[in-house]
């Protein structure tokens, strides 16, 4: 990975004079607080702000507004409770396209 370059999900939700540092992975549908620096990869649909920027929580509302069902946003709300995934746990088929995108990217 060249220096500087940084990737973005869909519909990811950057906040004003938020800084990410290179090589860093932001998930599509996460949601981050102004002013946050980002100096880790933030998972999808993730609620995350700070300096250092940490994870939350979901972004519940920006799922809902997606049209993601409840058994989605429960899905990451309890994982990023947990700050993991249970091993051998799937997620439900509407998070799968953006759970492919990040797990063939970082390992969490």
């Amino acid at each position: 990975m060249p220096g500087g370059h940084v990737e973005v999900g869909d519909g990811a939700n950057l906040g004003l004079g938020t800084s990410v540092h290179q090589g860093r992975r932001i998930g599509p549908g996460a949601m981050l607080g102004m002013g946050s620096v980002v100096t880790r990869d933030v998972p999808p649909y993730a609620k995350a702000y700070g300096n250092p920027c940490r994870v939350r929580g979901a972004n519940a509302v920006g799922m809902t507004r997606g049209g993601l069902p409840q058994d989605a946003v429960d899905f990451l709300a309890a994982a990023y409770a947990r700050g993991a995934v249970p091993d051998g746990q799937e997620p439900p088929p509407s998070l799968r396209a953006a759970w492919c995108w990040w797990r063939s990217r970082v390992r969490w």
